[in-house]
């Protein structure tokens, strides 16, 4: 799978010589939302957001600099700035952070130096190595929070899950590593894409907060991108998934509906009482 690895993920962020840790803690990562599946699967959403929420630790040392400085951390409970976060992390990854950033000037200053061609070669393949390790791991970590909304969802913790898939869906290289995840995919349907899916879930978290504008704007985004992918002459996606995913969009069209019908009966009901 190829993607396109943004600017600000530069090699200076690790040097060549931190590839097998690298390659380490993404493996230690991996297993970690593996595991998370698996709780959320067996009805376990409490212990899929724990073991999802491990995930960033693993990864936070080699995540792009623009991914550390975003929203994602805050979302997942990690402080961003050198808080205290809610499970007492705050510390650890601040720490993480510093190293990332204290990498870069070394790098820089070795990169600034006479090479000889062999070494030079050497080094052009690490850094080629460290940028693929370095994209799997911002994929990775995009569906993580992806998966993260969900748990939330299933714990009612619908503001949490707002803000992760806030995080994922505004977070240019975050988006882009989504995007990057469906492009292999055969589906004309958006909402059968992780990008698609995340604001389907981030819909659902803001009808349940009955904030109804913002569901509505998300739902309305759903159903353009479902347009134009039909009109552009693509394929149904087989097994009717994308059948089932547009149904949830009708749901929650309804269910927005309802919701504003209730809160205009319920302030007719109180002028009522006001001026009886």
């Amino acid at each position: 799978m190829s993607m396109t690895v943004p600017s600000s993920l530069s090699s200076a962020s690790v040097p060549p010589s931190s590839c097998p840790k690298a390659a380490y803690c993404l493996q230690q990562a991996q297993a970690a939302k593996t595991a998370g599946n698996a709780a959320l699967q067996a009805g376990n959403p409490r212990g899929a957001s724990f073991q999802y929420k491990k995930v960033y630790l693993h990864l936070a040392e080699y995540l792009p600099c623009d991914v550390v400085q975003s929203a994602s951390p805050v979302a997942l409970g990690y402080a961003n700035g050198g808080g205290s976060d809610a499970d007492g992390n705050g510390g650890l990854v601040q720490m993480l952070q510093e190293e990332q950033r204290r990498k870069q000037p070394k790098k820089a200053a070795a990169v600034s130096g006479n090479e000889s061609p062999s070494t030079t070669t050497a080094t052009a393949s690490a850094e080629a190595a460290l940028l693929m390790l370095q994209a799997q791991v911002t994929q990775l970590y995009a569906t993580t929070l992806n998966n993260l909304v969900l748990a939330n969802m299933k714990l009612g913790r619908y503001q949490e899950g707002v803000k992760c898939a806030t995080a994922v869906l505004e977070q240019p290289t975050l988006r882009a590593a989504l995007d990057a995840g469906a492009q292999s995919r055969a589906s004309a349907h958006f909402s059968d894409t992780p990008a698609g899916k995340a604001l389907l879930r981030r819909a659902t978290c803001y009808v349940k907060l009955s904030d109804w504008a913002l569901a509505e704007a998300d739902i309305c985004t759903l159903k353009a991108a479902a347009a134009a992918a039909a009109s552009g002459g693509g394929a149904a996606h087989p097994a009717g998934g994308s059948d089932a995913l547009e149904a949830a969009v009708l749901q929650l069209t309804h269910a927005v509906e309802q919701g504003r019908q209730a809160e205009v009966a319920k302030e007719k009901r109180m002028m009522r009482r006001m001026f009886a």
